[in-house]
């Protein structure tokens, strides 16, 4: 495999559209197909409308979407065999339909390559148990589970089958790394990998809360929003209970908490009755809780991922820099702007600071999500900035290349 990988993402609906966004705007050639054109229409224009939300939020440019049109191809899905063999990396996006799926599979086996990764964003299925028997080379098959919506989200689950490869799970993370993403790595598959299993263990909970009558669902919100919700962007549940004090926290789990949690395993009974009624959620206007304007809601909602995020990353930069005064010198006039592979970077070094790497080198660290000591990166190819402490950086750039490319 030369170069960038190309990338196939199987289904042009909500998830499927704004993958291909991501890996698109990155400059990675991508194929984005669907069975009929009016979905790949459609794509394109929820598409465009993320790119206008974007730009709206100052994280994306006309050069962002110059960069994402250029590299998004949409196919109709009778054309795959005709491209498949210049895929590297396919992400299946398709409805949660276990013979749609085996048949997707059977179809992508047959006709990619055998080094081909198979990634499925299933939010629950053991894809690698519906393949036994479907897929050759079980070890390329992996779950890479996004959020809504994926152009905004930034973790992605990863899951392991029983037979995925070490590299292919060393290949995605890198590939999911250089597009900004965070992966986080679950060992082998579970019903509801990570945050599902987390999100129903909570909804559990206040469902039960609010049946038995002990709160109102707007009261358990606000319980959550107005504590977890403030802490969670910073500092995870496992940091919260160690900051707290584990002898603190484990006297309360013990003093009458574990033995009255509600423990269902069949049903949820909140949730069934408020499915009865037709009460299903933002979209019908009303669950737990009642929502207003849907589009409304959806963009507010928008629009506060994307300030939490940079919120987010903001903290994040400060964990990292041992320096606080390094901060200070972001944004200040760069000295230096070299364009590689359609990513502009700019540097208050010279090529001679840069010693042995080469433009493309830096230009693909500058990718990376990770904000090391004395480097600033912004996502979606913009700019990587360097203080001035250039022996420093020129340290990280050494140590983030090893890392990239181990071995050498």
């Amino acid at each position: 495999m030369a170069g960038k990988p190309k990338i196939l993402v199987v289904g042009a609906g909500t998830m499927g559209n704004s993958i291909a966004h991501v890996f698109a705007a990155h400059g990675y050639v991508t194929y984005m197909s669907s069975r009929h054109q009016e979905s790949l229409d459609k794509a394109q224009e929820c598409i465009a409308d993320a790119v206008a939300l974007l730009k709206n939020e100052g994280i994306a440019d006309d050069a962002y979407e110059e960069t994402l049109q250029k590299n998004l191809h949409p196919v109709r899905a009778d054309r795959i065999p005709d491209i498949a063999q210049e895929v590297d990396v396919v992400f299946e996006t398709i409805v949660e339909d276990p013979q749609a799926k085996r048949e997707i599979y059977g179809m992508l086996s047959e006709n990619c390559r055998a080094d081909c990764i198979l990634a499925s964003n299933t939010s629950g299925m053991d894809v690698f148990t519906l393949c036994e028997g479907t897929v050759e080379n079980m070890e390329r098959l992996i779950i890479a589970h996004w959020f809504n919506p994926p152009h905004l989200m930034k973790l992605v689950e990863v899951v392991k089958g029983p037979k995925t490869s070490d590299a292919t799970v060393a290949r995605m993370r890198k590939l999911l790394e250089s597009v900004g993403r965070k992966p986080t790595v679950l060992n082998t598959f579970v019903p509801g990998f990570i945050v599902n299993r987390m999100a129903t263990v909570i909804n559990r909970e206040l469902y039960y809360m609010i049946d038995q009558g002990w709160v109102t669902a707007q009261d358990a919100e606000d319980a959550i929003k107005y504590t977890h919700g403030l802490r969670f962007g910073f500092e995870g549940p496992l940091a919260l209970w160690d900051f707290v004090g584990l002898k603190t926290t484990m006297a309360v789990a013990h003093e009458g908490v574990l033995e009255t949690l509600c423990n269902d395993t069949d049903t949820l009974p909140l949730g069934e009755k408020l499915v009865a009624e037709g009460k299903t959620g933002v979209k019908a206007g009303e669950g737990a809780l009642k929502y207003g304007d849907i589009e409304e809601y959806a963009e507010k909602r928008s629009h506060r991922v994307v300030q939490m995020t940079k919120v987010i990353e903001a903290w994040d930069r400060e964990d990292v820099c041992d320096e606080p005064a390094c901060h200070d010198q972001i944004g200040t006039p760069m000295q230096k702007t070299i364009v590689a592979d359609g990513i502009i970077s700019q540097f208050e070094m010279s090529e001679e600071d840069l010693g042995d790497f080469s433009v493309s080198d830096v230009a693909c660290i500058s990718c990376r999500p990770l904000c090391t000591n004395k480097v600033m990166r912004r996502y979606h190819g913009g700019p990587l900035f360097m203080c001035t402490r250039k022996e420093a950086t020129k340290q990280i750039l050494e140590r983030e290349y090893a890392r990239m490319h181990p071995g050498e």
